[in-house]
This record gives structure tokens, C-alpha cells and sequence, in this order.
């Protein structure tokens, strides 16, 4: 049963992806494709500096508790438990600096056009991440034990509306941001620009962060609580992306 969810997960991902690509190329594309490379390229590089220092924090953790692995992972949850706001915060801007930081020099005077087919790129490594995701998942058994009934079930649901969301939201804001952020360099305003994407990739990754947390290690318990909040985060999730796009195709077609 699980092979066969795996299964249907890369499959969703690897068709939304080629979907994605075929309306982008009939509708909006006019440049050439090659740009798509330069934004796969500047991902791979924003991601191989923002995991590491993402996880700089547990290194240290690691690094001074090498003889007793049991008790490294006890303090791991009770540091994560007693300042989850903190570390929410810290992934997602970590997150939010180094891929926004790599986009606004991997669009940097570029053709506008250059623009829709490197954030193209950033969205593939980000739905080839979401993909190594699911399978690591699969294999590996978590550690954690998810309290109660009420959790599992809100973990699944998030889980399932993630999915079926991350199509939609690296396919818009990915090249919305980099549209965006080109058209703001155009007009000598691309730190502004830079602080705007930077600012709503933070809250987005910070937010899911915080969500993932809460629930699996047990801090949200009351489902009335854990129901609004999924709810705020898909909604604002779906409607930035979307915001964010339309205004940089808007500029795009200035």
C-alpha cells in the first residue's frame, strides 16, 4: 500500500511538472529554453549552502554529544519543543535568504523574458526536492511518536494537501518571483524587490515549519486549533503564489 502512495505521489509530481512546462511553453514562453538551466543551476547552489547552515545548529548539538547519540536526540526535540517559534523562524529565512539571494543574481541582466524560464528551473529542483522527499519518507521509519489519534490524522491530511498544492505553488511563485525581481532590477529598485521575495518565501517554508512541528511533536493537541491553522496556511499559501505571479507577468508584459 505504501509503494503504490509513493508511486502515485511522483507520478502526480513528474505530470504536474510536464503540464506546467506545456502550458508555459504554448501560453507565456518566448525566450530560449536554455534559461531553464541557469535557474536549475542557481537552486542547486542555494540549496547546497542553505541545508548545511539550516542544520548548523544540530551539528553543534551532534558534535558535543557524540557519546551518547540517545540523549543527543532528547535534546534535539526539547530545544526544538522549547523554542519551535525560533527554529521556525530560522529555517524558513534561511530559506527564504539563499534562494532568493541565488534568484536575484541568477536573473541579474538577463533578458526579461530570461526571467519566467529561470524561475522554471527553481521550480523543478524545488518539486525534485519535494520528490527525494517522499521517497526518503518511504524508506527511512521516523523516530517520532505522533501522541495522538487527532494528530495522525491532521499529519496525513496536511501531507495529502501539500502534495496536491506543490504543483501549484512552485509553478507560480517561482517564476512570479523571479519576474518580479528582474523587473524591479530593471527599474533600479531590485533590493526592494529582493526584500518582497525574500520576505514571502520566508513566511511561507517558516509557517509550514511551524506546522509540521507543532503537530508531530504534539504541541497542538486541540483540533479546533490545529484545523484553523492548516486552513490560514493552505489559503495564504495558495493566494501569494498567485498574487505573486500575476504581478510579475503584469511586469512582464510592460
Amino acid at each position: 500500500m505504501q509503494e503504490e502512495v509513493v508511486a502515485l505521489s511522483v507520478t502526480y509530481l513528474v505530470v504536474a511538472s510536464i503540464i506546467a512546462y506545456i502550458l508555459m511553453n504554448k501560453l507565456l514562453w518566448r525566450s530560449e529554453r536554455d534559461w531553464v538551466f541557469i535557474g536549475v543551476g542557481y537552486m542547486i547552489l542555494a540549496l547546497v549552502l542553505q541545508y548545511p547552515t539550516q542544520q548548523a545548529p544540530f551539528i553543534v548539538l551532534l558534535l558535543s554529544h557524540l557519546r551518547n547519540i540517545m540523549e543527543l536526540n532528547e535534546l534535539t526535540l526539547r530545544v526544538i519543543k522549547s523554542n519551535i517559534y525560533l527554529v521556525s523562524i530560522y529555517m524558513g529565512s534561511l530559506a527564504g535568504v539563499f534562494q532568493e539571494v541565488a534568484r536575484y543574481f541568477a536573473v541579474k541582466d538577463k533578458a526579461m523574458g530570461a526571467s519566467l524560464y529561470i524561475g522554471y528551473g527553481f521550480a523543478l529542483i524545488d518539486i525534485a526536492v519535494a520528490l527525494i522527499n517522499i521517497v526518503i519518507i518511504s524508506i527511512i521509519p521516523s523516530s517520532l511518536n505522533i501522541s495522538t489519534l487527532t494528530s495522525i490524522n491532521m499529519v496525513g491530511v496536511i501531507s495529502l494537501v501539500g502534495l496536491l498544492l506543490q504543483p501549484l505553488v512552485s509553478f507560480l511563485f517561482h517564476p512570479g518571483a523571479s519576474m518580479i525581481l528582474r523587473g524591479m532590477q530593471a527599474s533600479g529598485h531590485g533590493i526592494r524587490g529582493l526584500a518582497v521575495t525574500v520576505t514571502t518565501h520566508a513566511y511561507m517554508d517558516s509557517f509550514l515549519e511551524y506546522l509540521n512541528s507543532a503537530i508531530i511533536l504534539g504541541l497542538i493537541n486541540n483540533y479546533g486549533v490545529m484545523l484553523k491553522l492548516t486552513l490560514v496556511y493552505f489559503t495564504s499559501v495558495t493566494l501569494i503564489p498567485i498574487l505573486i505571479f500575476s504581478y510579475g507577468l503584469r511586469i512582464l508584459r510592460s
